[in-house]
């Protein structure tokens, strides 16, 4: 569901939640939502968009602008003028801004109807990111700076049985039965602190902004998140300097001069931070996961005080139960200036070992460590160091359910083990990547279907849908009338395009899916006329023509960006032929 409000300085006006494919914003009898006058210039202001979802992917929302000129959107804290026809997705919340001092129209996605139940984790996975914002409008105007952790909510795949046991542990255990903490681990964790910096941004004047964590792996280099690195690289550079700070009085402050991010993450974190349709017993269902090898590397000028990597053979033995803990600088949600406190130490175990895709498998391929130790904003890239005082892994995500009253933690964490890091130090990490990339393109495509069994599923739902909606007879069927293979290539300009005769009179859909979980767009053309159109960023396009006659038709298939160009990716096309009763 979504629930839009209408907001005239900070009261509310009118709120409802819309459980439909298609609300409509305008300023005429015709509208979902009823706006109080507003002028500029003399005149109402202007407004029409649309708030849109397939029927097939109700947990995908879109915000589409239709008044001429487009409109500003205030999105994640910044304002981004948007222009006509574009998709904005609705994730957190979206301002409609009709001018200054003038109403604002919220958007949302509304929460769950009742909580879930603490043994019965939703079928659903949403990655809540922190993002940095960088609100320098002039020279001379200070960035904002945001703290980054992703968080993740946890659905199974296919493992809930699993996940139920272990919650139920964690549920059921005694207070008096909660292990004291392992003193031999907190002098580890005490030490590691020397060596465990935290991750800024500092300006010309001397501001610094907290980030994340980080901590020495080599001499000169320290490890943390890919995420965390793909933030310092996007920082700019006219008075802003990523640094790692070691906090003390003074505290030591070192630029940082160069990031490594592993290759498994560069390739794939695209496809991993996206909504996937997976394919369910009832449909498609939302599948999110933890993006993998979220591990990169700085280059410092200093000499640090690296800490001991923990041995291949002994991370394959890593199992639920093993004690651990970590050496941070979380801010998020804290009391105070947490610019320059010390590192802060928890203690946990492990809760489990599972693949990328949260599946036990071999221990060569369980590079993702959960666990119960508390984490919010600013752990990312902390050490998770065991009780032989060794690192196994870099603390990267944490796991919550939604409720009616917010997003709840539920003890779960995640961390990437650190032989990712170790590939990064001994230049193995490509060499080892192409398997992987088999591997899990193999794993994905079981989750989440064939492409052409994704196409054939979203035709079977927009067919009932049509019937229900009365457009189409109750028995009308569809059938595959043309299937091919499109090479996907990023920008309309590099188009794939193919013909194809329509034998009519009838009704034809045109639908497409990429190999590599890519955003594909569809256009059909006949001559200079276009027929219709699919832009829409969920991956699964479709275009429906009712003809009169039987025509040529020009389809067009591209994507505004590949996910993963090295595969090389491609779309499959069906078009299919409606029969409504026996013809």
């Amino acid at each position: 569901m979504v629930l839009i409000r209408v907001l005239c300085g900070s009261e509310c006006t009118w709120s409802r939640e819309f459980d439909q494919d298609e609300v409509r914003i305008a300023r005429d009898a015709n509208t979902h939502v009823p706006l109080p006058a507003a002028t500029v210039g003399g005149q109402d202001a202007p407004i029409e968009a649309r708030v849109i979802r397939r029927p097939e992917r109700p947990d995908l929302w879109f915000l589409r602008i239709e008044q001429p000129g487009g409109a500003n959107l205030l999105v994640a804290g910044e304002m981004k003028p948007t222009d006509v026809g574009v998709h904005v997705p609705i994730q957190g919340e979206v301002d409609l801004v009709l001018g200054p001092g003038q109403v604002t129209i919220r958007i949302q996605q509304s929460g769950t109807a009742e909580a879930p139940r603490a043994l019965s984790p939703p079928p659903v996975i949403q990655k809540l990111a922190r993002v940095l914002a960088t609100a320098r409008r002039r020279a001379g105007l200070l960035a904002l700076l945001g703290i980054m952790l992703t968080t993740v909510v946890v659905v199974l795949l296919g493992q809930q049985r699993r996940m139920k046991e272990r919650l139920s542990a964690l549920e059921s255990r005694p207070q008096d039965a909660t292990p004291a903490a392992d003193e031999r681990l907190q002098l580890d964790l005490d030490e590691a602190k020397d060596s465990t910096f935290l991750v800024a941004i500092g300006n010309a004047v001397g501001d610094v902004s907290a980030l994340a964590t980080a901590w020495a792996v080599t001499e000169d280099q320290l490890a943390t998140n890919a995420h965390v690195a793909e933030a310092l690289k996007s920082v700019e550079k006219d008075g802003e300097q990523p640094i790692v700070r070691r906090p003390g009085n003074p505290p030591v402050d070192l630029p940082v001069e160069a990031v490594q991010i592993h290759p498994a993450y560069e390739r794939w974190h695209k496809v991993f931070e996206k909504s996937l349709p997976r394919i369910g017993a009832a449909g498609f269902e939302p599948l999110r996961l933890v993006p993998p090898a979220d591990v990169a590397l700085l280059k410092v000028a200093g000499k640090l005080k690296p800490l001991p990597l923990s041995a291949d053979h002994d991370l394959l033995r890593l199992s639920a139960g093993t004690p651990v803990g970590y050496v941070g600088f979380p801010t998020e949600n804290l009391p105070g200036p947490r610019i320059n406190a010390p590192a802060t130490a928890v203690q946990g175990r492990l809760t489990a070992t599972t693949d990328s895709f949260l599946q036990e498998t071999e221990p060569r391929g369980n590079l993702l460590l959960h666990h119960d130790l508390p984490i919010t904003g600013g752990a990312s890239g902390s050490p998770l160091i065991d009780s032989s005082g060794h690192v196994v892994g870099l603390v990267s995500a944490s796991g919550f359910v939604h409720t009616t009253g917010g997003w709840v933690p539920i003890g779960l964490g995640f961390a990437h083990r650190v032989d990712l890091v170790r590939e990064i130090l001994d230049g193995t990490a490509n060499q080892k990547q192409p398997l992987r990339d088999s591997e899990w393109f193999s794993a994905l495509e079981d989750l989440t279907g064939t492409p052409r069994q994704r196409i054939e599923l979203s035709a079977r739902m927009q067919l009932r849908r049509m019937i229900e909606a009365e457009s189409l007879a109750p028995q009308a069927t569809s059938s595959v009338i043309s299937e091919f293979r499109a090479p996907l290539q990023s920008g309309e300009s590099l188009a794939t395009e193919h013909r194809l005769f329509l034998d009519g009179p009838g009704k034809f859909g045109i639908l497409a899916a990429a190999n590599d979980w890519s955003d594909v767009d569809l256009v059909v053309t006949e001559g200079q006329q276009a027929l219709g159109e699919d832009r829409l960023p969920d991956g699964l396009p479709a275009v429906w023509l009712t003809i009169e006659e039987s025509k040529e038709i020009v389809l067009k298939v591209f994507a505004e960006a590949v996910n993963l160009p090295h595969l090389p990716p491609d779309a499959t096309v069906l078009a299919f032929r409606v029969t409504e009763g026996s013809e």
